[in-house]
């Protein structure tokens, strides 16, 4: 499995905000700077299949909308373009379309450009489905903000976990246990009441010595800290492969 880093930043990092490219068609997150990141990058936007956000902060989910408008652009000139596929959390849906009913030109409907070139579900915590990949949901623990997901990409060769932005819970170490890699909030020094720190995901790294750690939704205090890290951790940058 391929992951691309779009981002690896948090909302008021100098990096883009955290986002992973799966095997180059399926994007986690679209946060702010994700849609340029992914121009910059060469990204095909007609090549992405699936979309899954995570939970609707705009560093998490605001760059939807210019996924959607490129993708419809497209269809427009070609009606051949292949249906994008976007998952939401529960209330993902009406966020969208009140974007979309906010931003667009009076005489566009919204719920017409969303489903234009998309086909949007909302998901819980069923086992979805997406060509190879067995994707599972699990709800974690983001204080005020709910539903917040943490994700489980599985193939035949390997299991990418996803913990979006959490503080230590239960399911961030089910999603652990279940993953040979796990792309990981890694947003402080230290753990606070909405994200994990990278005190955390150290002990996490040592605990589990066997698993890749790839620490993301990095702040500028994490990027600027001295400390030395297990060899089985890594603090993402933009751009990077893996």
């Amino acid at each position: 499995m391929k992951l691309k880093i779009i981002g690896s930043g948090n909302a008021r990092s100098k990096e883009i905000c955290a986002s992973t490219l799966i095997d180059d068609t399926i994007l986690v997150d679209a946060g702010h700077g994700v849609y340029k990141k992914l121009l910059q990058e060469n990204v095909d936007i007609k090549s992405l299949e699936a979309i899954f956000i995570t939970h609707l902060h705009t560093d998490h989910f605001i760059d939807l909308t210019a996924i959607v408008a490129h993708r419809n652009i497209l269809k427009d000139d070609d009606p051949n373009v292949p249906t994008l596929r976007i998952y939401l959390p529960v209330g993902g849906i009406e966020a969208l379309r009140v974007i979309a009913l906010n931003t667009l030109d009076q005489n566009i409907d919204p719920d017409t450009w969303m489903h234009f070139s998309s086909k949007i579900k909302e998901y819980d915590n069923h086992p979805i489905h997406f060509k190879d990949y067995e994707i599972k949901a699990l709800k974690v623990d983001h204080a005020a903000m709910v539903p917040s997901y943490g994700l489980i990409f599985k193939t035949k060769d390997h299991i990418v976990g996803f913990s979006g932005d959490s503080k230590t819970c239960p399911n961030i170490t089910k999603i652990i246990k279940a993953s040979d890699t796990l792309v990981i909030d890694t947003s402080y020094p230290t753990e606070c009441i909405f994200h994990m720190g990278l005190d955390t995901v150290i002990n996490f790294a040592e605990e589990y010595p066997e698993k890749l750690f790839l620490g993301t939704h990095i702040s500028n205090e994490v990027r600027n800290s001295k400390h030395e890290l297990p060899k089985n951790l890594h603090l993402l940058r933009d751009g990077e492969i893996y």
